[in-house]
């Protein structure tokens, strides 16, 4: 927790250049820092952790350790780009100077998403806490189940940071028709599109257990049940994400 707390001001710059990249419309670049950095994450975790030769591993330590690196080349490759000034973005020396105003402005506009996601993290704990008064097999199910939950929904979260976007500009420009379209084209086929996964995964949700836990059928029983009653909610977990993305557009606009 110690080394991990360190990180987290590269973890803020990161993610300001990220939004601010997806606010121009330019999402690869982001994706390429966050491959390039997971890879070599990949390779530091296993180096830190157990060690090498002469040098001793540092066990959990050693995780978090390679984790902070990671992320402060990552946040470090960020401010490179902004500085160069290649995507209509350029930062000087005078751009650090902090502009109360805008804070301000940016305190208020962020707050309520900011306690949004805070309220998510909580239910989290909350869950976390509730599942561990039960047996281990209620635990590995739910364990399981969540990282079902996570393999569909960060895709669809993606998608709604990029109509965000999309919708975004389209304000900037006074384009509100087309915003509003773009808004409702991207309800309809996402509630219609993970609707139909989530029919997917209830037809399936044995099998997609198995695939986590293959020789515990306890598991694998419970874990279905849990997938089945989740699965039904994915539609409505996407309008719900996408509104939430919409909304600070059109807060922002107002």
């Amino acid at each position: 927790m110690h080394v991990s707390f360190i990180s987290v001001i590269f973890v803020f710059i990161y993610a300001m250049f990220q939004s601010l990249m997806r606010g121009i419309g330019q999402t690869k670049v982001p994706l390429i820092i966050v491959s390039s950095t997971v890879l070599l994450n990949f390779i530091l975790d296993p180096l830190f952790i157990f060690g090498c030769g002469h040098f001793e591993g540092l066990g959990v330590m050693g995780a978090a350790l390679a984790t902070l690196v990671t992320q402060s080349l990552a946040a470090l490759a960020g401010i490179i780009i902004f500085l160069r000034g290649r995507h209509g973005i350029e930062l000087q020396l005078k751009s650090f100077y902090p502009d109360w105003h805008y804070i301000k402005r940016a305190f208020f506009l962020g707050a309520p998403g900011s306690i949004e996601l805070s309220t998510r993290a909580f239910g989290l704990i909350i869950m976390s806490f509730l599942v561990a008064s039960f047996s281990t097999t209620t635990i590995a199910a739910y364990a399981v189940g969540s990282n079902i939950l996570q393999m569909v929904m960060i895709p669809a979260m993606g998608l709604s940071m990029a109509v965000s976007t999309l919708v975004g500009q389209n304000m900037g420009a006074g384009n509100i028709k087309r915003a509003e379209q773009i808004t409702k084209l991207a309800s309809m086929w996402g509630l219609i599109g993970l609707s139909f996964v989530g029919g997917i995964a209830y037809l399936y949700a044995d099998t997609l257990v198995a695939f986590f836990i293959p020789e515990d059928s306890s598991v694998i029983n419970k874990g279905a049940q849990f997938v089945q009653v989740m699965c039904l909610s994915w539609g409505g977990n996407w309008c719900s994400a996408l509104y939430c993305c919409c909304f600070s557009c059109l807060w922002e606009y107002a």
